[in-house]
């Protein structure tokens, strides 16, 4: 599977998959610091066409795969608290970071909040087909990239 970490890079999770934790979550979003080691790997899926997230956007135990539908680099969005004395179980907002901090986001398929610190994996990228741990041997990672790119 072309997917991006491999198994076995990365934060190691359960001695099985690797994952990329979100620096920042959104409506729909989700959000890498711009000084993070994957912030222009990640910023580039936004135009790989049929890519695909692998993610637990709220909770450990819940996990879904969407679309990327768009993203980039831009400000943050971070995670407003309600003003003090709201009624109890008040949600969040998002809106800008403060002060502001540039990101790699990824707009996602996705009806609902992704939480700071969500698990992710990219999924369904050619690009991201690179071998040892991938299911293609390494000999023929760049023959496949170079029909990908005749399509």
């Amino acid at each position: 599977m072309a997917r991006y970490p491999n198994i076995g890079n990365g934060s190691v999770w359960n001695g099985t998959y690797a994952w990329i934790f979100a620096d920042e979550g959104g409506n729909e979003t989700l959000g890498l610091y711009e000084n993070h080691s994957d912030a222009e790997r990640v910023a580039s899926w936004a135009k790989i066409p049929g890519a695909m997230i692998h993610t637990f956007p709220t909770y450990d135990w819940r996990d879904t795969i969407v679309p990327v539908t768009g993203g980039g680099k831009g400000p943050c969005v971070c995670e407003i608290p309600p003003p003090a004395g709201s009624p109890r179980g008040t949600r969040p907002t998002f809106g800008p970071c403060q002060p502001a901090v540039q990101c790699a986001t990824l707009e996602l398929g996705y009806s609902g909040n992704v939480l700071p610190l969500a698990r992710f994996m990219g999924l369904n990228m050619l690009q991201e087909l690179d071998a040892q741990n991938g299911t293609a041997p390494a000999a023929v990672a760049p023959l496949i990239r170079s029909l990908s790119a005749r399509c």
